[in-house]
């Protein structure tokens, strides 16, 4: 089996959302490599092939040295984006896409492929055929990105999901994030390039997959009866606590510790 690439932040594009919050493609992705991103995969449902080859191109040229690149549905746009000598390292498709045995015999086996899958049934069809060489995983949460996405399994579904195959694999879909500082002057109830959720209502009715807080916060968290619906609503979302003592009012800096 073919090394999988680096799976632990993965981002799937949408140039759409990339325009709402005022940015294009290569600009985000940017930014995000710079925060921590190990994994691109470029999405451009409707898009030209044309138009989409030379995003590809762009977005590769500037961080393809730095994490891997992978081209969603289109092997066509892959396959001359390599011609061209840009550092593509693979394709992601659907179940309604190529097959990735067909996939495979197509763009060889230095490349890397991805298989969306949501029901066991297609977990084992993925590790019997062997072409893939991840399976990402989900919807997580229901999503308005991609019209055909299966209904979201929640990250306990997800997890109940990767437990069924060895192959290396990565939930998807619909994930957010949140900060929660105590601080009542900003209130964005999504996120956007200024940063992270803060909107308290929205974190509580719909807890994110990642809160970041700290130790004091946590308290207030904790304690406040108002909060407690978060912890009720966050059984089948909260995936991950981070807490980090930021500038704590006596001015100290933590240590980030994540949960």
């Amino acid at each position: 089996m073919r090394a999988a690439p680096d799976l632990s932040v993965y981002l799937v594009t949408d140039e759409g959302q990339c325009r709402s919050r005022g940015r294009d493609v290569l600009a985000t992705v940017e930014a995000a490599v710079d925060g921590g991103v190990t994994c691109v995969q470029l999405r451009a449902k409707g898009t030209d092939g044309g138009l989409f080859l030379t995003q590809v191109l762009e977005v590769a040229e500037v961080i393809g040295d730095q994490v891997p690149v992978i081209v969603n549905d289109r092997v066509d746009v892959f396959l001359a984006a390599r011609d061209l000598g840009a550092p593509v390292a693979g394709v992601h498709v659907g179940q309604s896409d190529l097959p990735a045995g067909v996939v495979r015999a197509l763009i060889g086996d230095d490349a890397c492929i991805g298989l969306s899958a949501a029901t066991p049934d297609e977990l084992r069809a993925a590790r019997a055929e062997g072409a893939c060489d991840y399976v990402g995983i989900g919807v997580v949460h229901d999503t308005a990105t991609k019209t055909d996405a299966p209904r979201g399994l929640g990250a306990d579904g997800v997890a109940r999901m990767a437990a069924l195959t060895d192959l290396p694999s990565v939930a998807l879909g619909g994930i957010t994030a949140a900060i929660y500082t105590g601080e009542q002057e900003e209130s964005r109830p999504r996120v956007t390039p200024e940063g992270l959720i803060t909107d308290r209502s929205v974190i509580r009715d719909d807890p994110p997959d990642i809160l970041l807080t700290n130790y004091k916060m946590l308290d207030q968290l904790l304690l406040r009866a108002e909060d407690q619906a978060l912890w009720r609503n966050s059984a089948d979302s909260l995936t991950y606590l981070v807490l980090d003592e930021f500038h704590t009012y006596d001015g100290a800096q933590g240590t980030d510790v994540a949960m």
